[in-house]
């Protein structure tokens, strides 16, 4: 950065050195390789160095959408609890290794789920979700029964819960 920082009187905001920084990052095709997990999460400490005391509360940090993520090729975790508003299952679909899925956000194109063959879990907290999961005959029920029929561990929630007392 070339100067010290005062994070108890720059720490409030963001440091503008710092997120230039960090989005000139240079993440290489053998980098990006090597992820196997990608976690969206509001609490990560990775926002601290550009906005050391952010408390979470806007959407500065949000992700809009997915593009670029195929070139984790290897990834075999992903978990939307925050900071992004949907997740489309489809855009998971190039990732032949993934095997934990855990969705907190929106979902798009559930019946996708079907076609990730190394998925050994799947932990949705989601009210309607949750809503379709309990009623049954529904496509989403059908799907989820699929999963598990395949030996797939599947926990579906209502939003207000932790996941400790799943449902199905």
């Amino acid at each position: 950065m070339g100067r010290a920082v005062d994070l108890e009187d720059e720490g409030y905001e963001i440091i503008p050195e710092a997120q230039d920084y960090l989005e000139r990052y240079p993440l290489t095709d053998e980098l990006l390789a090597a992820v196997e997990e990608i976690e969206f999460d509001g609490g990560e400490t990775a926002y601290r160095f550009a906005w050391y005391f952010w408390d979470g509360e806007d959407d500065v940090f949000d992700v809009k959408d997915l593009s670029g993520i195929e070139l984790c090729r290897n990834l075999r975790s992903f978990s939307a609890i925050s900071m992004i508003g949907k997740v489309d299952v489809r855009t998971l679909l190039s990732f032949q290794r993934l095997e934990n899925l855990r969705l907190n956000t929106g979902i798009d194109h559930i019946e996708a789920l079907l076609d990730l063959p190394t998925l050994k879990e799947v932990k949705v907290l989601d009210d309607g979700t949750y809503d379709e999961v309990t009623t049954a005959g529904t496509p989403t029920r059908r799907i989820f029964d699929t999963l598990k029929d395949r030996g797939v561990r599947v926990s579906v929630h209502w939003m207000s819960a932790m996941l400790s007392n799943d449902p199905i």
